[in-house]
């Protein structure tokens, strides 16, 4: 019987957050945003940085906002705690978005940045409704929910796209989009 041999290459773990089609997506929203957010330097963020914080870096440090304007949702301890390390006047909540929303007593948000790595959940969508529903949006906030529907279930892939066709035809239509969530839809 043949020996089998040991692979000598080391795993590597791919980082999302430096995938190139990351990259582009954050691209296009710095530029949405500086085309749309004019008083950047009172600008309020709400984000989900990452283990890394990429985000922080190539979209809110280069549009000029403040660092203590910045307040980051992150649900793994160890991540939350190197985000504060690494961002020592970053507002880190360590927890889950919707507790977040129910306990954050702040001005409202300018920018919300909800780019999701795990699969895509009404319940993840809620957190624009809660936003929405407790007051902590601006009047001209800039929303950005991001998902890769190419690796979602179909019955997923279809309402992704729904709500994406949803706020296209509101944005042509100059009107301000209303909050629909996957639950109101399929009813």
């Amino acid at each position: 019987m043949a020996k089998k041999r040991k692979s000598t290459k080391a795993a590597v773990s791919k980082r999302y957050d430096l995938d190139v089609g990351k990259q582009r997506s954050r691209a296009k929203l710095r530029k949405f945003i500086k085309k749309r957010l004019f008083n950047r330097k009172k600008a309020h963020v709400l984000c989900l940085p990452g283990s890394y914080g990429t985000e922080i870096e190539s979209i809110y440090r280069k549009l000029g906002i403040p660092d203590h304007n910045i307040f980051g949702v992150e649900r793994d301890p160890a991540a939350a705690k190197r985000i504060q390390e690494r961002y020592p006047e970053i507002n880190v909540y360590c927890g889950e978005m919707n507790h977040f929303i129910y306990e954050y007593d702040g001005p409202p948000f300018d920018i919300v940045s909800l780019d999701y790595c795990g699969y895509y959940s009404p319940r993840r969508l809620a957190a624009v409704s809660l936003l929405a529903a407790n007051h902590r949006l601006s009047r001209k906030a800039v929303i950005a929910v991001n998902f890769m529907a190419g690796r979602e279930q179909a019955r997923h892939q279809d309402q992704i796209r729904l709500q994406h066709a949803l706020a296209t035809m509101c944005r042509s239509a100059k009107q301000r989009p209303r909050l629909y969530s996957p639950d109101t839809m399929m009813n």
